[in-house]
């Protein structure tokens, strides 16, 4: 069983890495039920103790890496 500890869920343990080619997992954001939801995907099989990296989407990628940043 999952266990919660401090503040947030489990997706504050996703990174973000410049590179595309870091990137194990896609975010998609939808609207369910009237409410926004984070739809999270694994490009390939991860095992236990990977590292969960995506892109944070184009305007915060550029806000971290620079203007000049492209997937």
């Amino acid at each position: 069983m999952f266990r919660q500890c401090g503040k947030g869920n489990w997706t504050r343990f996703i990174n973000t890495s410049p590179l595309k080619a870091d990137w194990n997992i896609e975010l998609e954001q939808r609207v369910i039920a009237d409410r926004i939801r984070i739809l999270v995907s694994s490009l390939w099989p991860i095992v236990f103790g990977e590292e969960l990296i995506a892109s944070y989407g184009p305007d915060y990628m550029k806000s971290l890496f620079g203007q000049g940043w492209a997937p």
